[in-house]
């Protein structure tokens, strides 16, 4: 249950959070008082209530999936007639069932065991902000010379988020290959082309359609993000490499992201690699979980529930993938964007 608050000890508990003197990882879920109720939620930002415009998508949402499943049983006039008799336990059984899902989906407590201290920080040079724009668009024309030369000053507007490390750029995959999987493969190849050699894909022909593909809300963001900036080779973005979200299980990374924020995956995170070579050079570096993409290991009982890693090992920068709820001691990170400012 939610703990409400006035307006005054809004303020005060928000400035406790803000100068430090209340741990973060201890931030559970909390009501804010006031007409426009808010919350703080487990990444310490304050959420408001869900806006009229949301709840009318819930609502809509909800009634779509009643007409999908009535029109799916095809009721006769007299199983119609015995289901409006019984209207109470209908009710009922909707309610209890939408409230489960509901909350179900809407929590920030799930997994909450999945999240471990960890000191784990970038230790090869890595700084962030330090590659221009400019010159990660140079470097990736050169890498992918079937994309188109870009002026980013006249042709890209993008604020950098709060919690983002910088700008970062990526070639749209349908620049680059037919479908994500190849264009996941061809970065492979591109690392273990500049690494010379010092790479190892240890999920080599194993990122079929059918085992490997992209979680939707990350898919979704870089649709948008890409209309945003005119459908062009490229897309520019706020990110961060991992360090956020260090000492968390992907999918508790999942879980808790909040809706301007999505999870990367190989793709991404490869091309970042390349422009950013220096972020991953050493074993003592925090490796870096793509929870963006959802990969089927055939030996587990539980279909894509593991996701893509980059790892450091005996010299080398390794891809691989591991289970969701692995916290792996605390050295990695989900690495994930921002969309605008919520």
């Amino acid at each position: 249950m939610a703990t409400t608050f006035s307006s005054g000890q809004a303020n005060a508990f928000e400035a406790l959070v803000v100068s430090g003197k209340i741990d973060r990882s201890l931030i559970s879920t909390v009501g804010l008082g006031g007409p426009n109720v808010r919350h703080i939620n487990v990444l310490g930002t304050l959420d408001r209530s869900a806006s009229p415009e949301q709840i009318v998508k819930i609502n809509e949402l909800g009634f779509a999936v009643i007409r999908t499943v009535v029109a799916s049983l095809g009721l006769c006039e007299s199983d119609a007639a015995r289901i409006l008799e019984n209207r109470d336990e209908l009710t009922n059984a909707i309610r209890l069932s939408a409230t489960s899902a509901l909350v179900s989906l809407s929590t920030q407590d799930k997994f909450k065991k999945e999240e471990v201290p960890s000191d784990y920080t970038y230790q090869s040079g890595y700084e962030p902000g330090f590659v221009s724009v400019a010159s990660q668009f140079k470097r990736l024309h050169e890498l992918f010379p079937e994309t188109s030369h870009v002026d980013f000053h006249s042709n890209y507007r993008v604020d950098l988020h709060n919690d983002a490390e910088g700008l970062f750029v990526i070639p749209r995959w349908q620049k680059v290959a037919q479908t994500y999987n190849q264009a996941v493969e061809k970065v492979l190849g591109l690392i273990k082309k500049t690494s010379r050699g010092m790479f190892e894909n240890c999920r080599e022909g194993q990122l079929d359609f059918g085992r490997f593909c992209q979680v939707s809300k990350t898919e979704n963001a870089f649709y948008e993000l890409s209309v945003d900036q005119g459908n062009g080779d490229f897309v520019i973005f706020p990110a961060q490499f991992g360090v956020r979200h260090r000492g968390r299980s992907v999918r508790r990374v999942r879980e808790i992201l909040p809706s301007h924020e999505f999870g990367l995956g190989a793709f991404a995170t490869g091309v970042m690699l390349l422009t950013h070579p220096n972020r991953l050079l050493d074993h003592n570096d925090l490796y870096i979980d793509c929870p963006g993409d959802r990969f089927d290991e055939v030996a587990s009982s539980t279909r894509f529930d593991h996701a893509p890693l980059f790892s450091f090992s005996r010299g080398k920068i390794k891809f691989g993938a591991f289970p969701i709820n692995d916290t792996t001691g605390g050295g990695c990170g989900s690495a994930s964007g921002f969309m605008s400012s919520p």
